[in-house]
């Protein structure tokens, strides 16, 4: 463990005297809608915040919380639901399933872009690897002979 210095200690300080100083429940300086929000916002503060929003909003806040986009995508909808229940509208009012499969369906081809763009990185640093190693080798081998042998003996500098 590390020791305890000066600005440790100044940090325990401030976050302390953050959530002794909130006002409200223990939600109030997170970000709404964030897992640490939904795991210390009261119930009341949850709902006021969704019921503080209009429909149209609540219905963005839907399409942005589709299923493994969000950490707390699951929460959110069902506060969002609950919000709408208690307007009179169905609980579903802002549901959209092809925009959920478009929206997963795009993070699996982002997933996939990454997943190619670091795997044609990790070529491009292979290569490189292999031809130092090869220029390493043909270094070794001609140190200290002459031009004629080294040419004989190593074969020509390697070219990357």
């Amino acid at each position: 463990m590390g020791k305890l210095n000066l600005t440790n200690i100044l940090c325990i300080v401030v976050v302390l005297s953050m959530i002794g100083c909130r006002s409200g429940s223990g939600g109030s300086f997170l970000p709404k809608g964030s897992l640490a929000w939904h795991a210390f916002a009261s119930p009341v503060e949850k709902q006021a915040a969704f019921d503080n929003m209009s429909t149209a909003q609540l219905c963005v806040k839907w399409s942005a919380a589709y299923p493994g986009g969000h950490p707390a995508w699951e929460k959110n909808r069902l506060g969002i639901s609950e919000a709408l229940q208690r307007r009179g509208l169905s609980p579903m009012y802002c549901a959209n399933p092809s925009a959920d499969e478009a929206s997963v369906l795009r993070d699996q081809v982002n997933a996939a872009k990454a997943e190619a763009e670091r795997a044609r990185l990790d070529a491009e640093r292979a290569k490189r690897a292999a031809c130092q190693e090869r220029m390493d080798a043909y270094r070794q081998c001609t140190s200290g002979q002459s031009s004629y042998n080294g040419y004989q003996k190593c074969g020509y500098t390697p070219i990357c």
